[in-house]
């Protein structure tokens, strides 16, 4: 019997969630020595075997895709470029699910780089929040949501987009998987940081992959921006964004202690302790 090539990552960008990852992923796949797979999310690591496999064309924020097996997998990076140092992917449900994904990353692809873009987790839970309240998956408003988790901020096995906080609790998550992978595996990058330059962000990227950085990206275009949902207008009360605030504020200070950044600009929007 002939034997069959599997075609594996050798990085992955882990999320987060509304934190520019489509942009990066879409900007990498520039680069002649990166083929990045021909689906942006495969989601293979947080595969739910309950879950109906739904077809790419059919696939949407309710009823993502999934690819199932080792084999659907290798095959969304299939012709691939001829100078292709680096086969990646990208996504986001990596970060806010450790407690699955991460042990499946370490059985499966052990030596994988690993990419995380951290936005301020206020922001990304209100982005979230307005792109599942535009799509028609969200009907609480967003005072109910910050009060159902003051009750609870504790990690559940799988989370899904409408998670908006405990999403967002990144020093949690890493915490995990750290547990499994080496830190030396891992680049942290901040959502601000791409805003920024976004130039010197991608050659930070290139320099970790190992891949030439002297290649001129095409950063011009934002890709997924809050506009594409019906929700990116909605207000969001000034008290509200307080109380969420204050939710953040140790995993925070736990984020910034394992990432070695400086992450103190995101406490600022969180009142002030007595």
């Amino acid at each position: 019997m002939p034997k069959v090539e599997l075609i594996l990552p050798d990085f992955i960008i882990i999320g987060a969630n509304k934190a520019g990852t489509t942009s990066v992923a879409r900007y990498l796949n520039q680069h002649p020595e990166i083929k990045m797979a021909t689906v942006k999310e495969p989601m293979f690591f947080v595969a739910d075997p309950s879950q109906p496999v739904v077809e790419r064309k059919e696939a949407n924020l309710s009823k993502p895709f999934f690819a199932t097996d080792l084999f659907s997998y290798s095959e969304l990076f299939s012709g691939w470029k001829e100078d292709a140092l680096a086969f990646g992917e990208a996504s986001t449900a990596y970060l806010c699910n450790p407690l699955v994904a991460a042990p499946e990353m370490k059985r499966i692809v052990p030596e994988v780089k690993l990419i995380a873009i951290l936005r301020h987790p206020v922001d990304r839970a209100i982005s979230a929040y307005k792109m599942a309240k535009g799509s028609g998956i969200e009907q609480r408003e967003f005072a109910e949501i910050v009060d159902d988790a003051a009750n609870n901020l504790n990690l559940v096995r799988r989370q899904g987009v409408k998670e908006y906080v405990r999403n967002g609790l990144y020093g949690k998550q890493i915490e995990i998987f750290f547990r499994y992978f080496d830190r030396r595996q891992f680049l942290f990058l901040t959502y601000d940081q791409l805003q920024l330059d976004a130039v010197e962000f991608m050659r930070t990227i290139c320099e970790f992959l190992g891949i030439s950085k002297d290649f001129h990206f095409d950063t011009s275009k934002h890709y997924n921006p809050a506009s594409d949902y019906r929700g990116d207008r909605l207000s969001i009360k000034k008290e509200d964004r307080e109380r969420l605030a204050e939710l953040f504020v140790e995993d925070i200070r736990k984020t910034s202690f394992l990432t070695s950044m400086d992450l103190s600009g995101w406490l600022e929007l969180a009142p002030t302790r007595p």
